[in-house]
């Protein structure tokens, strides 16, 4: 059994929860908005035989220490706070892969931070601000944005609170009702008190950064996407590898958004080959 070195670790004046594994080069896996590192433990296991690997909670969520305030949480916020400990702990370069918001906090990683960056590997991260509109009258990115946030407020009503709502949504993106199950009691305890953190101030500003061709191409990135994934979701992340001209893999069906949780050696396999590929 792999042994999980789990601690806190302060940085931007959040005490985070983080656990370490393995020895060798870094691998960062940076969770998406239910914001809990627990749906990564078999990947991180996996990876461990030749990697040292780093995962947390993240700003706000779960384990980790409520910030200061509480403000919109963006790219940039995330990218500082995960920065911040990868510098304080020592474990540069980096190669980081993070879904969703997590992914989008590993491109502003790449473009912020790119001194601490081996290299990049998003799946389907919430790029938003590029996801095409039907609507003429809409900019892209605002039906994508609009339908997700009346979506959380409806659940809301329906079930009578945000975590709630976020608790039910989730499961329609990992296309795998036991696996996600299969996560346990104390890990649906623990992002069942998210919710209201992730619609409040995750859902709208974390998604709206777009990266520009420079910013796109100061460290190498490897996108991936589901085939079985919503079309608006798979499209923003087409169009931003397209403007860097960065490599985009195909996850098989019915792998959808949550790919550490319905086919955790199918990821471990991706992010071993793409670690490797850089050092």
């Amino acid at each position: 059994m792999t042994e999980v070195k789990s601690f806190k670790q302060k940085a931007n004046g959040v005490d985070f929860y983080c656990e370490l594994r393995g020895k060798g080069p870094t691998v960062a896996l940076i969770p998406s908005g239910e914001g809990d590192c627990g749906s990564f433990a078999k990947v991180a296991d996996a990876l461990a035989d030749e990697f040292t690997v780093f995962t947390l909670d993240m700003r706000g969520c779960s384990r980790t220490g409520r910030p200061p305030t509480w403000d919109p949480i963006t790219p940039e916020v995330l990218a500082a706070d995960v920065a911040g400990l990868v510098k304080g702990l020592d474990l540069a370069p980096v190669s980081f892969y993070g879904c969703s918001s997590g992914g989008q906090t590993i491109l502003a990683l790449g473009a912020d931070y790119p001194d601490i960056v081996r290299n990049l590997m998003p799946h389907e991260a919430a790029l938003l601000r590029d996801a095409p509109s039907s609507n003429p009258d809409l900019p892209d990115g605002a039906e994508a944005t609009g339908f997700l946030k009346a979506t959380c407020d409806v659940l809301a009503q329906q079930l009578g609170s945000k975590d709630a709502a976020m608790a039910a949504l989730l499961p329609l993106f990992v296309g795998d009702q036991a696996s996600w199950e299969a996560l346990g009691p104390e890990f649906h305890e623990r992002i069942g008190k998210n919710g209201k953190v992730w619609i409040d101030l995750y859902l709208e500003p974390v998604s709206q950064r777009s990266y520009s061709a420079e910013e796109l191409k100061k460290r190498p990135i490897t996108f991936s996407v589901g085939m079985v994934s919503p079309a608006w979701l798979v499209e923003c992340n087409l169009r931003t590898a397209r403007r860097g001209n960065s490599e985009v893999v195909w996850f098989p069906p019915p792998c959808m958004h949550y790919p550490q949780v319905s086919h955790p050696d199918l990821l471990a396999a991706h992010i071993r080959k793409y670690t490797k590929q850089y050092l």
